[in-house]
């Protein structure tokens, strides 16, 4: 039978380094115990470390290797984990490092870090069927507008008034020739993974607004309203069929079925 009061005890000795380390072995001195509970201790911080690294890594780039890992190490004492899951570790740790004075300098941080994050879970949701492009072209435009869509299980959306999207792809593709990021710009990103990879796409207020609507359940026309509503040229088709080719949604609801 597994001693629970022990187990106990060592996770304790694990989260306080002050706490007195554990003997592993009857026979041992306590120097040696330490010595050797250590490793325990080091392994468990490192591997956490190492973690928050592999769901933050445009945030570990944007602030650089020392820091991060100071950060990171700050956050590990101060939250650790509540279950098993690595995936499932770090949520919080964007709005963390965001509010350190050191990285008042980069106001985009938690929102880089809220893209990197649903990017995650994105990539271990359950898989589902998404509808595409041909299922609009057998529905009436009339029709469709009164349609309501379902979201894909999927599908994220982060919204920021700083261009997060552009920031997190000039730093996740170094080698490729990235565009200019005009800092003004306010961008929402859309996340989805209809197959195996995850794909994301900044979209622009009006079609924030859109998506919203779509994603609450509104029809296609009340969403659309919303978002013209916001920007006179707002271009309904062009952005409801780059969500759909994005694999957002999971099947589409008419207002009468047939």
């Amino acid at each position: 039978m597994a001693d629970t009061a022990f187990h106990g005890r060592f996770v304790d000795a694990l989260r306080a380094p002050d706490c007195a380390s554990l003997s592993l072995q009857k026979s041992e001195s306590s120097k040696t115990s330490e010595r050797r509970f250590n490793v325990y201790r080091n392994n468990r911080v490192v591997s956490l470390i190492d973690a928050l690294r592999c769901t933050y890594p445009v945030i570990a780039q944007l602030v650089g290797d020392d820091f991060f890992k100071a950060s990171a190490r700050a956050y590990v004492d101060a939250n650790p984990p509540v279950q098993p899951v690595m995936a499932e570790y770090g949520e919080c740790f964007g709005r963390f490092i965001g509010s350190l004075p050191t990285t008042a300098k980069l106001p985009f941080l938690r929102d880089i870090a809220e893209l990197e994050w649903c990017r995650l879970q994105a990539f271990h949701c359950a898989d589902g069927p998404s509808i595409s492009t041909v299922t609009l072209a057998e529905i009436d435009p009339a029709e469709l507008m009164q349609a309501r869509l379902v979201p894909h299980s999927a599908l994220r959306i982060v919204r920021s008034k700083w261009p997060i999207h552009g920031i997190w792809f000039n730093c996740s593709h170094p080698q490729d020739e990235t565009p200019e990021v005009n800092m003004n710009r306010a961008e929402g990103v859309v996340i989805t993974r209809p197959a195996f990879e995850v794909h994301s796409a900044a979209l622009d207020p009006a079609a924030v607004v859109f998506a919203d609507g779509v994603f609450a359940g509104k029809t296609i026309e009340d969403a659309a309203s919303a978002a013209l509503a916001i920007e006179s040229g707002f271009d309904v088709g062009r952005t409801l069929l780059t969500l759909i080719d994005m694999g957002a949604f999971a099947a589409l609801e008419l207002k009468y079925k047939r």
